[in-house]
């Protein structure tokens, strides 16, 4: 491998888009740029190093662009992100670029690295990048201007020496405030990206000021990639962000954090400094029901907020306490109804298939949904994720199984799908569906959803109705790929 004096850095996303994951509901769904990706950018070209950014589905990138646009680059380093559904496609790029480039160094960091990275080692993959890589990336990239073959860097591991035998420790980032600021149109074309179709505002972005989540939901692995230690943005700095944005014509955002207001006191503060500013503008977030308040959701109405997203899981009490969500179902109920009433719209996400859930279960759990006063739903069909505390639940309440009828519905690349013993494949799906069916054909929520659709630019309500139809009207030319958590 040859010593690199100055290397260009390349960074990709090896996403294929929203199909693949949404299937039926991608017209419904979003391609926002990876704020992860461009972090790392940022971080290296503040300390003086090239950096560009490639979404894969955007830039309409395959195998061959992809070398093409290596050689035209001269780029000595290229980095994926790799997420679940991205994983497979990640490395089949990286096998293309060591046969065509073998003195390209390839490495590899994202949530799939981080929560599995033993089988990314014994790869094509020269180094992996195991947690938050602000740090670690620059620290790497200043020793290969010294070395070809970088060695002791905490978080990053050489794929050419053993695999340590304690595993590897996510690294973390301590002060977010430490780093640069993230300006998205620096490294993506914004105009080719867009939000999903429920969100208001002609040109929106997704905006990011928190990491790490202390809570214990074991389907999920935020805190196993991010850490379980908070580590917040000032909020006058999160507001300096906004306010960039704002200068280059964008007034609606997506807070892009699990829970938005977990800190009340820093998103009371945010609230306030926006309208203390007097910014004129829209956005969204995502929370929890037990981190609200009436005051709270009253300001974050008054600083622009329209909508916020509950991630409910299920209205089970027995499955959200093995879930360890930290709630219950009651309490999902209030926190929709007292948002309603601070005149925000609501979206509550409820899995269907959970471990151990029977029909009745899921039909109950409807019927909860059907009775709240949320503005919006979704059903997806409960795949479990590797690395995650559910896992080896599923491995014992429920089997993998590969049948050509069935499809994968988080990852489209994987062969088997989940089954659940209380249930066969066709009857989980089939649930979903009439979960959706029963929330949404009826007046209640058509009437909800001429509230939203009314606020939407024309482009959106065309991606609005081509969704619905897609779903509910299945036609030959709606059709969608194989892997779907929408089927």
């Amino acid at each position: 491998m040859r010593r690199l004096v100055s290397p260009r850095f390349l960074l990709i996303n090896p996403t294929d888009g929203p199909e693949s994951e949404y299937g039926k509901l991608a017209a419904a769904a979003t391609q926002l740029p990876q704020l992860g990706l461009a972090a790392i950018a940022a971080a290296l070209q503040e300390n003086g190093f090239s950096a560009d950014i490639c979404d894969a589905h955007v830039h309409g990138l395959d195998e061959n662009s992809l070398l093409e646009l290596i050689r035209q680059g001269n780029y000595g380093v290229v980095g994926f992100s790799v997420y679940v559904t991205t994983e497979r496609r990640a490395l089949a790029y990286a096998a293309a670029i060591k046969r065509t480039f073998p003195h390209v160094i390839v490495c590899a960091g994202g949530p799939q690295v981080t929560l599995v990275p033993a089988r990314f080692h014994d790869s094509v993959i020269d180094y992996i990048f195991v947690g938050e890589a602000d740090d670690s990336i620059v620290e790497f990239a200043t020793a290969l201007t010294h070395s070809s073959r970088p060695t002791g860097i905490v978080g990053v591991v050489d794929g050419s020496q053993p695999f340590p035998d304690e595993g590897v420790s996510p690294r973390l980032v301590n002060n977010i405030d430490n780093l640069p600021p993230i300006r998205l149109d620096r490294y993506y074309p914004l105009e080719s990206f867009y939000p999903p179709v429920h969100v208001r505002g002609q040109k929106v972005v997704n905006v990011i000021g928190v990491r790490g989540c202390p809570y214990k939901c074991t389907f999920c692995a935020a805190a196993e990639i991010n850490g379980r230690r908070v580590r917040a943005m000032a909020p006058g700095r999160f507001v300096d962000m906004l306010e960039y944005y704002i200068s280059i014509e964008i007034n609606s955002f997506i807070f892009y954090v699990d829970t938005f207001t977990l800190i009340k006191r820093r998103a009371q503060e945010i609230c306030e400094e926006i309208i203390r500013r007097r910014l004129n503008i829209e956005w969204k977030c995502f929370t929890r029901v037990d981190t609200i308040t009436a005051e709270l959701l009253t300001i974050m109405r008054q600083s622009g907020c329209y909508c916020v997203m509950f991630g409910c899981e299920t209205l089970n009490d027995k499955t959200l306490l093995a879930m360890k969500k930290g709630f219950s179902s009651q309490q999902c109920i209030d926190g929709i109804g007292m948002a309603r009433r601070a005149g925000l719209v609501t979206l509550a996400s409820i899995m269907v298939g959970l471990p151990e859930e029977t029909e009745s279960d899921i039909r109950n759990t409807v019927r909860l949904a059907l009775a709240s006063e949320t503005s919006l739903a979704f059903f997806p069909v409960f795949e479990p994720y590797e690395g995650t505390p559910i896992y080896d639940l599923c491995r014992r309440t429920g089997k993998w199984v590969v049948d050509p009828r069935y499809s994968n519905a988080l990852l489209k690349d994987q062969e088997s799908v989940w089954v659940p013993d209380t249930m066969t494949r066709p009857r989980v799906e089939d649930m979903a569906k009439e979960a959706f069916r029963s929330f949404y054909f009826r007046p209640k929520t058509l009437f909800a959803l001429g509230e939203v659709f009314a606020r939407l630019p024309a482009a959106r309500k065309a991606r609005f109705i081509k969704a619905g139809l897609s779903y509910f009207l299945p036609h030959p030319r709606l059709r969608t790929r194989v892997g779907s958590r929408f089927h």
